[in-house]
């Protein structure tokens, strides 16, 4: 499969991991196909590729620095995604723990390096970088989403 794209999405929380953010998927009763659940990619739910945790895995109060900037797996590259209606074919997904545009400075340096490496391996351009809120349904909305809270006309 020919990657097109590549999103990016904030948790809107102040704190999550993969499998915590696996946990709210499963809620929302999105599932992954059998066939890509493997001991690398174990989450049945979880709708991205990558998560950049803030150092906070379960609640605000407790920092992890050994967590903060990480980048934990989610879905494999190249499977259908459930992160943004009308874009989740050929895409790749990112989520950054975080709300409000609060992350922490090795979240970004991480955002960087895992985007521009994801970039280079698939030979996307810049322009094939994009926010959750530009999605076209999002655009097609009367919606004031800000996912991922991070100007990305500066970030690319």
């Amino acid at each position: 499969m020919k990657i097109k794209s590549i999103w990016v999405h904030t948790s809107a929380s102040r704190y999550g991991t993969a499998s915590l953010i696996d946990a709210w998927h499963a809620h929302n009763g999105w599932n992954r196909k059998e066939e890509f659940v493997t001991a690398e990619y174990p989450l049945r739910h979880i709708g991205y590729n990558f998560v950049i945790p803030n150092g906070y895995a379960r609640d605000s109060r407790n920092y992890l620095p050994s967590l903060d900037g990480t980048i934990q797996l989610g879905r494999q590259v190249g499977e259908q995604l459930a992160h943004a209606r009308g874009a989740n074919n050929n895409a790749i997904a990112i989520c950054v723990v975080g709300k409000d545009g609060q992350f922490s400075a090795k979240q970004i340096v991480a955002l960087y390096g895992l985007t521009l490496t994801l970039m280079l391996q698939h030979e996307l351009q810049v322009s094939d970088v994009f926010g959750h809120y530009e999605s076209a349904y999002e655009r097609s909305r009367d919606t004031s989403k800000t996912c991922p809270d991070i100007d990305m006309a500066r970030f690319r």
